[in-house]
């Protein structure tokens, strides 16, 4: 088993790298072409780009409906594997196929190594097949959603017009909201400074009430002060004056 990984991981690696060599080696008339290699460079990179423009829009169809997405791909790629497993297993020549259309001989050696096993071949497969699946995994979930948009299960995307007036309309409703929100904070605030205001005037009062009482007491004990002094002094005055 651990060989058998080992020898699908190889592959894996043979086949990144020389998966413009596939693509170009395809088609037996490109391959008898007497083209230079400078010029078959230049192709295979803008071979590459293509790819990578397919790959740009697979990762943005991904950032904005990733829900239908994400699906669709495991399903198209159950069904990729599905049936490449289907076809190693029935035995159908995938190499002999391969070199009909002049792949690579270092992949169909690969391939047609019996020890690799039939996973092994129908992940080769699978890899080699990723542009034709990355194509067919962006119309189906371009299908879908253009049904999921039919029955309302996906709001259609607002016109730039209709997203300038959305913005400024929420830009107004959060304006408006500021403002309501600072309006009655400083209601809050006035009225915050009026309880204290009023607190104020409370101990105030109660503070001039307390020394009214105050110079009221002290002024009854100077009075019965004074009175003693004088019954004292009075010979008149008895030992227990009235008070």
């Amino acid at each position: 088993m651990a060989t058998l990984c080992l020898r699908t991981l190889n592959l894996s690696r043979l086949l990144s790298v020389n998966r413009c060599e596939i693509l170009w080696s395809a088609s037996p008339l490109i391959t008898n072409s007497p083209i230079s290699p400078y010029y078959r460079r230049q192709l295979c990179k803008k071979v590459d780009n293509e790819k990578e423009g397919l790959f740009q829009k697979f990762k943005s169809m991904y950032r904005n409906y990733w829900y239908v997405l994400v699906p669709v791909h495991l399903v198209t790629s159950a069904a990729w594997f599905g049936g490449f497993y289907y076809m190693a297993k029935s035995g159908v020549d995938i190499a002999g196929l391969l070199e009909s259309w002049n792949v690579s001989e270092s992949i169909t050696t690969k391939l047609r190594d019996s020890h690799m096993g039939y996973l092994a071949v129908s992940y080769a497969l699978y890899k080699i097949s990723t542009p034709i699946r990355y194509t067919v995994t962006i119309g189906g979930t371009t299908i879908s959603i253009n049904y999921l948009r039919k029955w309302g299960y996906i709001k259609p995307v607002p016109s730039t017009d209709r997203l300038r007036e959305m913005y400024k309309e929420q830009k107004e409703n959060l304006m408006e909201s500021f403002k309501e929100t600072k309006g009655y904070y400083k209601e809050k605030k006035e009225d915050f400074y009026d309880s204290v205001k009023d607190k104020k005037v409370e101990l105030q009062i109660k503070r001039d009430r307390l020394k009214t009482q105050k110079d009221k007491v002290v002024k009854d004990l100077e009075d019965s002060l004074g009175k003693i002094k004088k019954c004292q002094k009075s010979t008149e005055c008895s030992s227990h004056p009235k008070r």
